[in-house]
């Protein structure tokens, strides 16, 4: 299984702390007891992209487009920007924006 994520406002990117494993951990344990037993294979620690807004956005570069601030959602949100970027790109085909092939 793959659990996770603490949620702590911070440029911090030391390892994974004692107290957000434990949050962590008690959580998965308050779910099923029978995870008293499961073995931790591995635990990771990362800064994550958030705009000051805490929202996603789509923006315009002279060189092409940017998707951002998918903070901890970026799986779950990845599809969905890159299907209104394409259809915002689909609204823009008769201005002159060219595709490559």
């Amino acid at each position: 299984y793959v659990i996770g994520a603490t949620v702590i406002e911070s440029e911090d990117r030391s390892p994974v702390s004692v107290r957000s494993a434990m949050e962590l951990l008690s959580a998965l344990y308050s779910i099923h007891k029978g995870f008293a037993e499961a073995r931790v294979l591995e635990m990771r620690a990362h800064c994550r992209p958030a705009l000051p807004d805490h929202l996603p956005t789509i923006r315009q570069q002279e060189w092409g487009y940017q998707i951002n601030g998918l903070y901890r959602h970026g799986y779950l949100l990845g599809p969905v920007m890159v299907d209104q970027l394409l259809t915002k790109l689909s609204e823009h085909t008769d201005s002159g924006v060219r595709y490559a092939s």
